[in-house]
């Protein structure tokens, strides 16, 4: 038996699109990219202005800022010309009437105006803390204050609060604004809280709490009302809105709590990346 092979030819065509199939396909791809390109550019767009408000935000603050800086500045130099001239003239004058006056009744009278007016020159401008330990300054202010008002005033700074609040690395706008904060807040004790003690405490936190300078100031008063206080301190009563902006321009935040018959607690907290000789932001 003899094997014959056998070919089979397979009539297959290989598939030519045509002119219009690929005129479509060409006409998708670059709707596809025109869309694609289109959304990009939009995505850019909105990404840009969220930048650009983003930033002006970040300059309206750095500006909010370096103003109140300038604020807090002009307002220490004002004090100390006023001061300066209540010593040179006020205070000389009175004392050359106390000279001149021999009755019992005017010499009491013009040596306390002396006494008032020298009290009046040290709030107006404190011993140069530039050149002196914030914390000593501090200690002397609450003397003073006992002293003139016959309250009993403790203060207590911890070691580790001590290296912070007289660092070298503070500015003098730094330590003058801690200083007029503690006696902001014993002025407002003396005007309104009708109390007997006043406790100032200073430490610095590490465990648990964030790190930085916590500054408590507590009284013994009559307390307020935190509406009230609210009202007041919108007003620029009590004087808690330049207490509330010192603390802002140190970087840090401070909380005011209150009740009637309780008393009020001050606490007053500054971030220690704050402590750096230099405005962060």
């Amino acid at each position: 038996m003899t094997y014959t092979p056998t070919l089979t030819i397979s009539n297959t065509q290989e598939y030519i699109p045509s002119v219009e199939e690929l005129q479509q396909t060409v006409q998708s791809f670059v709707s596809f990219f025109i869309y694609f390109t289109l959304f990009a550019l939009i995505l850019l767009i909105v990404l840009a202005v969220t930048l650009i408000h983003f930033a002006k935000q970040w300059q309206n603050k750095k500006d909010s800022d370096e103003y109140l800086m300038h604020v807090i500045q002009a307002q220490e130099e004002e004090r100390s010309h006023l001061s300066s001239e209540l010593h040179d003239s006020l205070a000389q004058d009175l004392r050359v009437a106390l000279s001149l006056v021999q009755e019992e009744k005017p010499h009491e009278i013009i040596k306390g105006c002396i006494s008032s007016v020298r009290a009046l020159c040290y709030n107006l401008a404190p011993p140069d803390i530039a050149t002196e330990h914030l914390s000593d300054a501090i200690k002397s202010l609450c003397l003073s204050f006992q002293k003139n008002t016959g309250l009993d005033v403790s203060f207590t700074a911890r070691e580790e609060a001590l290296s912070l609040v007289d660092s070298v690395n503070l500015t003098p706008l730094q330590k003058i604004s801690l200083y007029r904060i503690v006696q902001e807040l014993l002025v407002n004790v003396k005007k309104h809280a009708q109390a007997s003690e006043v406790s100032i405490i200073m430490r610095r936190e590490d465990r648990g709490d964030p790190e930085g300078l916590y500054l408590f100031v507590s009284d013994d008063g009559i307390g307020f009302d935190a509406e009230k206080r609210m009202e007041a301190d919108s007003s620029g009563g009590f004087g808690l809105r330049g207490i509330r902006q010192r603390a802002m321009q140190l970087g840090g935040n401070i909380d005011i709590h209150s009740e009637a018959d309780c008393g009020t607690d001050v606490r007053l907290f500054i971030p220690e990346g704050k402590f750096s000789g230099r405005k962060n932001g």
